[in-house]
């Protein structure tokens, strides 16, 4: 990323920071163990960027409470907003260093965002690592870049011809792999596409697939009857 790249960045976080950073001392009890970097605001979301107070993410109890401090304050963000007439959907980006092997707290802090008894939908949650990891997240939130859809243009043209060779095909492969009937049923299909038809069930008026499926019961019978015989 260019120098100018990074500064626009950084440009359009301060220009939509609603809250800026916690001292860490100056945490509240209630939320800890996380710290609050800013609070960010676009017409798109209410975004929350929060790190965890140990910068090694190590967790000696129970992983509950830090979840449920994390509940706690982003409820609170929720209802703030809306308490300022802002209905706006909230994310929340969670700086996490990269560590090789990974802390017991980091490996449950990676399963909580697709915990839906959890956070019923109410928010989303990204973990990134600090740095431009973090301030890119943030900025395809805040400020998304819109992108052009590109039209689907096909090496060839999927007609009749198209179709019936690629049932001519799996007809083909069911015969190597010992279902005839399969082929039969598929080379059916392929033969009417090839002679410009309409589908078998109505060509001519005559139900062609259930003249197919009659022929193969006739054949169970007869092979029923035939291993009857003494």
């Amino acid at each position: 990323m260019t120098d100018q790249a990074a500064a626009n960045k950084d440009k359009v976080l301060e220009a939509h920071r609603l809250v800026g950073t916690d001292e860490p001392a100056a945490t509240p009890a209630d939320r800890r163990p996380w710290t609050r970097h800013a609070i960010y605001r676009s017409r798109i979301c209410i975004a929350t960027h929060l790190s965890f107070l140990d910068p090694e993410c190590r967790m000696p109890g129970d992983v509950d409470e830090p979840k449920a401090a994390l509940f706690r304050y982003l409820r609170q963000v929720q209802q703030t907003v809306m308490d300022h007439g802002l209905i706006l959907p909230l994310a929340v980006v969670i700086e996490v260093p990269k560590q090789d092997p990974e802390t017991l707290f980091v490996k449950a802090l990676k399963r909580w965002g697709s915990d839906q008894t959890w956070h019923r939908g109410g928010f989303t949650l990204y973990l990134e690592e600090p740095g431009e990891a973090v301030k890119r997240r943030l900025h395809d939130l805040l400020n998304p870049t819109a992108e052009a859809m590109q039209g689907l243009t096909l090496d060839e043209p999927h007609d009749q011809a198209w179709y019936a060779a690629r049932l001519e095909g799996a007809a083909q492969k069911a015969e190597t792999n010992s279902h005839p009937w399969a082929a039969d049923l598929a080379r059916l299909c392929a033969q009417h596409l090839e002679n410009d038809q309409p589908a078998p069930e109505m060509t001519n008026g005559v139900p062609a697939l259930n003249d197919w499926k009659s022929q193969k019961l006739q054949e169970i019978r007869d092979l029923a009857d035939g291993s009857a015989r003494p």
